[in-house]
């Protein structure tokens, strides 16, 4: 699972940060399978991402539009689509891991 660190969102465009790992590529290609993207478009992260640095990858499929920034520890994953950001985490949760929310319990 690729454990994400940060997730924005604005104006439809979500950017989600994480840290790469052995799995990330993996991972990454079985998200992409299941949000309907071709072997075309997947073959391009088909390198793990441990051998990549300073690397910037572009998927699209319809209307939705990936952008990946890949440094030597940390990855960008910019998503520019029309699926509410919530619908999307919904299609993550099999290949990523989100941070908890912070407690509000020190506010009682």
């Amino acid at each position: 699972m690729i454990n994400i660190k940060s997730i924005s969102n604005i104006d439809g465009v979500s950017h989600f940060k994480f840290d790469i790992c052995e799995e990330t590529h993996n991972n990454l290609i079985s998200f992409f399978h299941d949000m309907g993207f071709s072997n075309d478009e997947t073959i391009k992260i088909d390198t793990p991402f441990s051998e990549l640095s300073d690397e910037y990858i572009y998927l699209h499929k319809d209307s939705i539009k990936v952008h990946l920034f890949v440094g030597e520890q940390t990855a960008h994953m910019v998503i520019d689509s029309n699926i509410p950001q919530k619908d999307l985490i919904k299609l993550m949760k099999s290949d990523f891991r989100f941070p908890r929310p912070p407690t509000t319990s020190f506010l009682k």
